[in-house]
């Protein structure tokens, strides 16, 4: 006889439970509205690890801010300050060779208690802390098949 308790559900749901709430009412910036923001973005939403109204992504070209707006209903900016202005983990998912200027943008202007997560391959801990004048980084490494949720 199946019941509601916890030692009823599989362990996929025991996990979704835990992520949905330790991200209940966290803001997320995607500093870099490309592809593997986008596939991030899509896996945190199909998932249901968090609402559209939790994100937002920055990106230069109209474009592109259109169809990640479009197809996520997410907000989309052009400029990364505003993007990152608020959220509690800022993810930056950047190219490695316009990652200088996103963290001279940024520089001094994350709050302390707001998290920087790097996609950005071969980008170190210090090399982003110095970069950003941030001490709170988390590096985690770029593999795009490696979709949330996949």
């Amino acid at each position: 006889m199946a019941g509601n308790s916890a030692l009823d559900r599989d362990e996929t749901d025991a996990g979704r439970d835990t992520a949905e709430s330790a991200l209940t009412g966290t803001r997320l910036a995607f500093v870099g509205g490309g592809v593997m923001a986008e596939l991030m973005i899509a896996g945190l939403l199909t998932q249901d690890l968090v609402a559209a109204q939790q994100i937002v992504a920055s990106h230069p070209r109209q474009d592109r801010r259109q169809r990640l707006a479009d197809r996520f209903g997410i907000e989309a900016v052009e400029a990364n300050r505003e993007a990152a202005l608020g959220a509690d983990l800022v993810f930056l998912t950047v190219k490695p060779q316009v990652l200088a200027a996103i963290m001279t943008q940024l520089h001094g202007r994350l709050e302390p208690s707001q998290v920087a997560v790097s996609v950005v391959a071969g980008a170190s801990i210090a090399t982003l802390s110095r970069g950003l004048g941030h001490a709170a980084i988390v590096r985690v490494m770029p593999n795009t098949p490696a979709q949330i949720g996949a």
